[in-house]
This record gives structure tokens, C-alpha cells and sequence, in this order.
């Protein structure tokens, strides 16, 4: 168990804080994807969690993974400004659907 609280975000959110500030990729997917699993969380939550997620498999070279999580990320949480533009600088990265990451960027 993450912390006395395994179900509450916010008592286990300063670990992942932790492990991505020390730069510990493994260690923040394995967080997130117990977070995702194991805490009750509302929709911003989840998709911080699953956009996180995203940095972390990009970061790995699992571009496709972490697209896959962006995508879930943004159909949860729409319109939240700083996934839009990760999420869009990341397909320009990858000069990847263009049209759809000048939108996100603009939206955000």
C-alpha cells in the first residue's frame, strides 16, 4: 500500500510528485496505474493521470501508448488547457495529424 489512505488521491498524489521531480519514469507509471486502479477519482483526476502516463511512455519511446492514453485523456477532460497543448506538441514532435494538433492549440 501507497499510503495510509490507498483510496483517497490527494494523500498519494505527493509520491508521484516525488517520483517525477527525482525523474523516475517506472516508478510514475507504476503509481499511475495503481492510482488509476485502486483511488476514487473524479474526471480531472483520472485524466491527469492517464496524460501523465502519456509523458512518461513518450519519454520511454512508447509513442503509440502514449497516444493511445492522450486520447482516453482528452475524451474524459476535453477541454483542459494544458493536456491540449502536451498532447499537441507531442504530434508535432512526431509531425503526426497536424490539423488536429493546431486545434488542441488553439483551444488551449
Amino acid at each position: 500500500m501507497d499510503s495510509l489512505y490507498p483510496y483517497d488521491f490527494c494523500a498519494r498524489r505527493p509520491l508521484l510528485e516525488f517520483h517525477l521531480i527525482a525523474g523516475n519514469t517506472e516508478k510514475v507509471l507504476s503509481q499511475c496505474s495503481s492510482m488509476l486502479s485502486d483511488c476514487v477519482l473524479d474526471n480531472r483526476d483520472k485524466a491527469m493521470l492517464l496524460s501523465t502516463s502519456g509523458d512518461c511512455y513518450y519519454l520511454l519511446g512508447k509513442k503509440q501508448k502514449a497516444f493511445r492514453l492522450y486520447e482516453q485523456a482528452v475524451s474524459i477532460c476535453p477541454d483542459d488547457r494544458t493536456l491540449l497543448n502536451n498532447y499537441a506538441y507531442y504530434l508535432c514532435e512526431e509531425g503526426r495529424r497536424l490539423k488536429k494538433a493546431e486545434e488542441m492549440s488553439r483551444k488551449a
